[in-house]
């Protein structure tokens, strides 16, 4: 009797140990965001850049200087072309509005006959016609207001992507655990980019199909979102839908074009890019989507888009501590007796 109360006494403490720890990690995390946010990006972005150096210095035979700013050419003239190319369709849609705003005011008529037919009453739709130019000159103060912290941010990605790359190629001097980290971290990143830019590439090819505005935005924002797990696919296919709308109606282009994006999502994501990734990142989708909410609320939108990485590597943290190896094969959906 006495050991068996003694039991139950040690795991509750072991249980307070947990909780508190956690809580004090999710604390330390949230004052923390403005510093490690922008560490936690550059070490996406130096995963992303190293493979490159490396092809570039053992292929080319470049120095590591000369290896770093060619690849930093490289994803310098993509980023550009992409926004270019973005802020083309946001200024073609821009001379369009006119026709948008017509149709929207149509449409708002004929919701509001349909609703008289069957004995409703719908406020007044005159609201439609004011939306334009005044939006669009709110968002712009919004995005100037903003401007300084945006600069802050990358300004601080750049120190820190500074110390990473002078720290030298000696990667084999890490211990292997920090080494299988790296390699887990630049796996993802490739990965997961080469999925979601074969993702956006499909959607802009649907979009150019039917004709439809804003295509090379809506395909950036799917390779962006992309990222996040689930909920990023699902905003991928509906973002492109009220411009399709506002272009055809519902009508077959709709439709169709909402049919090829859900199929595209499908079969890359729940099809392709399983078989890519493979077991290297072996999370069970609870786990994925409690970790989403948990990033999500401690780090925002950000936390949200590296969610996943983060969670592989607490993981892969949590494995090799001989006490919280149970929580490590919980998060795989391996369901042990000791947890």
């Amino acid at each position: 009797m006495t050991e068996s109360k003694s039991s139950s006494l040690q795991n509750l403490a072991y249980f307070s140990i947990v909780v508190l720890a956690v809580i004090g990690a999710t604390v330390a995390l949230s004052l923390a965001k403005n510093v490690l946010v922008p560490l936690v990006f550059a070490l996406f972005i130096y995963a992303l850049m190293l493979p490159v150096m490396e092809y570039l210095k053992n292929r080319w035979k470049l120095n590591r200087a000369l290896a770093l700013g060619f690849a930093s050419l490289f994803y310098f003239i993509v980023g550009f072309l992409g926004i270019s190319f973005s802020v083309s369709s946001i200024k073609n849609f821009a001379l369009q509005w006119e026709s948008y705003q017509a149709r929207f005011h149509t449409v708002g008529q004929e919701l509001q006959i349909f609703a008289a037919k069957m004995g409703y009453s719908v406020l007044d739709m005159d609201w439609l016609e004011q939306i334009g130019g005044a939006r669009i000159l709110n968002v712009g103060r919004f995005l100037t207001a903003n401007l300084l912290d945006w600069i802050g941010f990358w300004a601080l990605i750049g120190v820190y992507l500074f110390f990473l790359f002078s720290g030298g190629s000696e990667s084999q001097k890490f211990p292997s655990f920090l080494r299988e980290i790296q390699k887990g971290l630049t796996k993802y990143v490739w990965v997961k980019g080469a999925v979601s830019l074969s993702t956006a590439i499909c959607v802009g090819v649907i979009l150019a199909s039917i004709g439809s505005d804003l295509l090379f935005l809506f395909a950036l924002l799917t390779l962006i979102l992309n990222f996040i797990p689930s909920l990023g696919s699902i905003l991928a296919t509906a973002l492109p839908l009220p411009v399709i709308w506002l272009q055809y109606g519902f009508g077959a282009r709709f439709f169709v074009a909402l049919g090829l994006m859900v199929g595209v999502q499908v079969l890359i994501g729940n099809i392709i890019e399983p078989k890519l990734m493979g077991r290297s990142f072996n999370l069970h989708p609870v786990t994925i989507m409690f970790f989403l909410v948990f990033w999500g609320f401690v780090w925002g939108i950000a936390g949200a888009f590296i969610s996943v990485p983060l969670t592989v590597i607490t993981q892969m943290i949590l494995s090799r501590i001989e006490v919280t190896k149970p929580l490590a094969d919980l998060m795989s959906g391996r369901f042990s007796s000791e947890v």
